[in-house]
């Protein structure tokens, strides 16, 4: 007779939690749409790809940037996620599905059905359907507005960090 583990704990390596897993790092009210690659099988578990398409300064373009999520499993069904997140450069508005053509092409039979295109445009009310639609607890939502800047607020702040350091540095020193 063998002993199976229930996992009762929350799954970090479910695809709501890897998305939220990026909030931190890239301001909500950044994403304008994003490419939900299927979740292939590989030797240690499984992967994920998520291309990022993101406002820039330049309403013309966007900034496109990469998920990979690496999930493995322990014995008891415990998630252990490795991620890269790399932001590859900006590109013209009208060119962003053709990079997302691109991984798609390179990636090649290893996909068996297109990526799960989702229009964000920095909505809260997006996201949180997009959650809502892969399962997310309601504890993952973002309830208050206010929570989508703060990551902006906190980046911005140590932006204004570093640029007065920066100043500091190069102040004239006394003989």
């Amino acid at each position: 007779m063998s002993t199976q583990w229930v996992n009762t704990q929350p799954d970090a390596g479910a695809l709501h939690a890897l998305l939220v897993s990026l909030i931190p790092r890239i301001p909500l009210i950044d994403i304008d749409e994003l490419w939900i690659f299927p979740t292939r099988k590989i030797a240690i578990g499984e992967s994920t790809v998520v291309v990022l398409s993101l406002f820039d300064a330049d309403e013309a373009r966007r900034r496109v940037m990469t998920a990979r999520f690496t999930v493995s499993r322990d014995k008891k069904g415990v998630a252990k996620v490795v991620d890269k997140v790399d932001e590859y450069g900006t590109a013209p508005l009208e060119a962003v599905s053709r990079v997302v053509d691109g991984v798609v092409r390179r990636l090649g039979e290893d996909i068996e059905q297109p990526p799960r295109n989702e229009p964000i445009g920095g909505s809260r009310d997006a996201w949180n359907d997009l959650l809502t639609d892969l399962g997310a607890p309601r504890s993952s939502l973002i309830e208050d507005p206010a929570a989508v800047d703060e990551a902006a607020v906190d980046e911005a702040a140590v932006d204004e960090a570093a640029v007065d350091e920066a100043a500091v540095d190069e102040s004239p020193s006394a003989p």
